[in-house]
Formats: C-alpha cells, sequence, structure tokens
C-alpha cells in the first residue's frame, strides 16, 4: 500500500529545496509556460499550487478537473482528502493538548488508554505519546491498517475496480465495518486481539528507532480525545479551524457531498470508488490549499515563535529534533526535519489523492501542492517537474 511508507525520494526533494536541475526560470510567464506544458502531458486529472511568503500567497496556480467528465475546474477551493499530510493537524491538537495542561509528552500513554498498549519484546519500556509524534513508538503498520479503508457500496465493486496494492487487499476490503477509530487501534494493539500480530510491534525498543506509523498517528490522536474529553473533530474543530478561519475544512464524511469534492483517481482513466478512513486523523482530512493555506501561514509563524495557536515553547518543540544524537532520525513532532536549512515537510498519498507542503526558512518561502491522483510512478513524475521548477524560482523578487 502507498500510505505504509513514505513517496520515495519525496521527502529528500522537499527537504532539500535545492534541486540541480534544468528547470530554472526568469520570469513567472516562463514558469507558466513551462508548467502548462508539463501538465498538459501529465497523468494528473487536476492540481493547485500555492507559494506562500510572509503572511501571503504571492503564487497560485491551478490546472486541470477535479472531475474530468463534467470537466469541472480544479481550483484552490477544490476539496479532496489530504492523506498524511493531515498529521500535520494532529501535531498542533497534541501540543495545544500540552499547552493546556491536559497531556504530558514523556508520560506512558497507558495512563491516558481505557485499553493497554505495550510492545511484548520491551514491556517494561514504556510508550509515550513522544514516540508517536517522532514515529519511534515500535507500533508498526501491518497488513491489518488496511481495515482503516472503508469503501462504500463494497459490495457493488470488484478488484478489477482498485488498482495497485489494493486490488490484492479486496478480499479483505469488502469485509471492512465502517466503526470506530477506538474500536480499531483496540483490535489491533491490544495483545490476543483479533488484528493483534507478531507484526504489530517491532523488535526496536519504544524511543530508539524512527519507522513511520500511521496506527501510532492515530493513537496519538485518540489520546488527545481521551485527554479533552472532547472528539477529535471537535477538539481540532475548536482549536485550530475556527481560530484560522478555515470554512472549508472538515472530518466529516458529508465532505464528499460537497459541490466542490474533487473526484478521485487511480489515473486520468480510472475513478477511484468512494471510501471513507476510518483512521481519519492519519490522513483523512478534507480541505483545500486556500484552507490548508492558513494553517501553513500560522505554522510559518509558529516557527518564527510569533504564532497564535500555541506558546512559543510548543511551537519550538514541534521543529526540534526529537531524537538524540545517537539515533540516525530528524522528526519534529509529526513534522519532517531538515534544520540545517531551517526546513519542515510533509508528504502524503491515498487513493486518488497526492499531496506536498514544505516550508523553507532560508529561501522565506512555503510550496503546497494537491492534486487528484494518487502517487505512482506515471503521476510522480510530472508533479514533481513542476514541484521542482517552482522551488528553484527566485521569489525574492516578491
Amino acid at each position: 500500500m502507498t500510505k505504509l511508507y513514505l513517496l520515495i525520494g519525496l521527502l529528500t526533494l522537499l527537504l532539500s529545496c535545492s534541486i540541480r536541475t534544468q528547470h530554472t526560470h526568469h520570469t513567472i510567464e516562463e514558469l507558466d509556460e513551462f508548467i502548462d506544458g508539463v501538465f498538459v502531458d501529465s497523468e494528473l486529472p487536476g492540481l493547485s499550487f500555492l507559494v506562500i511568503k510572509d503572511d501571503s500567497i504571492i503564487y497560485d496556480k491551478s490546472m486541470g478537473y477535479s472531475d474530468i467528465d463534467t470537466q469541472k475546474k480544479y481550483t484552490k477551493r477544490t476539496i479532496q482528502n489530504i492523506a498524511s499530510v493531515s498529521k500535520t493537524i494532529i501535531a498542533v491538537a497534541v501540543m495545544k493538548a500540552v499547552d493546556m495542561g491536559l497531556l504530558d509528552l514523556d508520560a506512558d500513554i497507558n495512563s491516558y488508554l481505557p485499553f493497554k498498549v505495550v510492545n511484548p519484546s520491551h514491556p517494561n519500556i514504556p510508550i509515550t505519546t513522544r514516540h508517536l509524534t517522532s514515529h519511534s513508538s515500535s507500533i508498526m503498520d501491518t497488513e491489518y491498517y488496511i481495515k482503516s479503508y472503508y469503501f462504500m457500496n463494497s459490495d457493488a465493486i470488484s478488484a478489477d475496480d482498485l488498482a495497485g496494492d489494493y486490488q490484492d487487499y479486496y478480499e479483505i476490503i469488502k469485509q471492512n465495518d465502517l466503526i470506530d477509530e477506538s474500536l480499531l487501534l483496540q483490535k489491533y494493539l491490544t495483545a490476543g486481539a483479533q488484528w493483534n500480530s507478531e507484526e504489530t510491534y517491532s523488535d526496536q525498543a519504544p524511543g530508539t528507532e524512527p519507522d513511520y506509523s500511521n496506527i501510532g498517528a492515530t493513537l496519538a490522536a485518540y489520546i488527545v480525545e481521551r485527554v479533552s474529553g472532547l472528539s477529535y473533530e471537535d477538539f481540532t474543530t475548536t482549536h485550530i479551524f475556527e481560530p484560522l478561519g478555515m470554512t472549508r475544512t472538515g472530518w466529516d464524511q458529508s465532505m464528499m457531498e460537497h459541490p466542490d469534492f474533487a473526484t478521485r483517481y487511480f489515473s486520468k482513466d480510472k475513478k477511484v470508488p468512494h471510501y471513507y478512513l476510518i483512521t481519519k486523523a492519519d490522513g483523512g482530512l478534507y480541505t483545500c490549499t486556500s484552507d490548508y493555506s492558513k494553517f501553513m501561514k500560522e505554522m510559518i509563524k509558529g516557527f518564527k515563535k510569533q504564532g497564535s495557536l500555541l506558546t512559543a515553547a510548543s511551537y519550538q518543540t514541534m521543529f526540534t529534533n526529537q531524537f538524540s544524537e545517537d539515533i540516525d532520525g530528524e522528526g519534529g513532532v509529526f513534522w519532517e526535519l531538515h534544520t540545517d536549512k531551517g526546513a519542515f515537510t510533509h508528504d502524503g498519498s491515498d487513493p486518488g489523492v497526492t499531496t506536498m507542503v514544505s516550508y523553507n526558512d532560508q529561501k522565506g518561502r512555503a510550496l503546497i501542492a494537491f492534486t487528484n491522483v494518487e502517487a505512482s510512478k506515471a503521476s510522480m513524475k510530472y508533479l514533481i517537474q513542476i514541484w521542482e521548477a517552482i522551488a528553484l524560482y527566485d521569489w525574492s523578487k516578491f
């Protein structure tokens, strides 16, 4: 499954923001002409790209269609789920709970949970929320993670309606029930439970080795629910979306009925059947580039210790490497870091969507790109060409 690993080479691209390439342009007109040429030949149905400098959007380019059949345009207001970029919301939610005195990043998570979460190879080493936020909890994404994908009308779809790894998991997918994420977590993480296996936890001790975990991220969001007494949806709406004026953002399935919701594609000629992510916190946020830009502007302010959602101390924690020097990793609280450039980034892919966000303090700009096709060799070839061209453009004149 695409989501079970980070897109190969993509984070390196996002973090470096210093690609050696022939796609350098001297004027906006040249840049636009190049991007238009790449997009016309691409496998991308629709695409929205924003460049942010300081507190302003200085470049806004949308192309293609949110629905190919009706030729409805894809714009910066087009809504789609944003896959793993959703985890950046967990980052703020967790640190907000810390600011409110509800959560200790270094406490045993079992002090917050109604079920037991223990790595059987290291039963005396507690898993902490800090471990969850830095993907070092030792909780692994196994084949049972596919239980989080609920395809509507699954009886009416066949394996041929899916693509890639999702075809291989069709027999499991068609049996998936729409259950609460808390039940999924309990069945997955609890010793002897239905979806618990020898692969659920790694052999490494918690806190010693980074290993990307969607289930671990969902567990962090669930802990926010437990300590706050609010649903994760209500907590994030109250403390993040409403203060930032993110009116086109939400978690509910009803977002898929919004007139601006994008049709999702495996490829230009193959639609993705409607699905909902049970572990919504790790990848199921519905939003658009225009709305997410409001969140990204706040992240930039927070990075500069000028944010309004969290204390300066919490923002500093979020953008500080959570690993000791003897661990090969550089991750903040759900943000991938590249501290020598003052950069933070995240990307994501799920059936029918690919998302990329990045900030580079040295270059003084942030980039956001959403498209309504899943990451594949075909689609990424073109998306990366466009990303490179925009990343390399000299935005200092703006």
